[in-house]
């Protein structure tokens, strides 16, 4: 009995030891790791397509948006869409230019998606449209101009 007892004990022991081996080495490791020089990456080149405030300025200077009207696909539905839609109705009520929105439910992503390609290069697409990041990506691939934005200027158009 005593031996078992003792075997026993010089066991756990040893497991304890090696535990302790273990959360050492764990210890060295995040020291080791926490060392390491971390490579920065370096500065984004300048955005030739981004302008600046006096161009924006300038390139805006005779743009007159009074009266225009905007069409805007989303999936929306439920308490979401009566949000939308209050939101929407505010805007036409209260923005000075009398802009006017309209946002229509065109179904879910995959299918405003799908009805987007068929439109784009047509007079069709909408002022607005709500899309995942690889499907607008996908659309503007798929035309020279982004949906609603041939009259905009832009750094490449001037």
């Amino acid at each position: 009995m005593i031996a078992v007892v003792f075997r026993h004990r010089e066991y756990v022991m040893m497991k304890g030891y090696r535990l302790a081996w273990v959360f050492v080495l764990f210890c060295l490791l995040m020291v080791v790791a926490g060392c390491t020089a971390v490579p920065m990456p370096a500065a984004p080149a300048e955005d030739v397509n981004v302008l600046t405030d006096q161009e924006t300025e300038t390139g805006w200077a005779g743009v007159d948006p009074s009266g225009q009207s905007l069409t805007f696909w989303h999936q929306h539905r439920g308490d979401r869409a009566e949000a939308l839609d209050a939101l929407v109705a505010e805007f036409n009520a209260t923005n000075e230019y009398g802009i006017t929105m309209e946002a229509l439910h065109q179904g879910d992503y995959g299918q405003i998606f799908s009805k987007m390609l068929t439109l784009l290069g047509t007079p069709d697409v909408p002022s607005l449209v709500i899309a995942y990041q690889y499907q607008a990506a996908r659309m503007s691939s798929r035309t020279s101009t982004a949906p609603g934005s041939a009259s905009r200027p832009t750094a490449r158009s001037r």
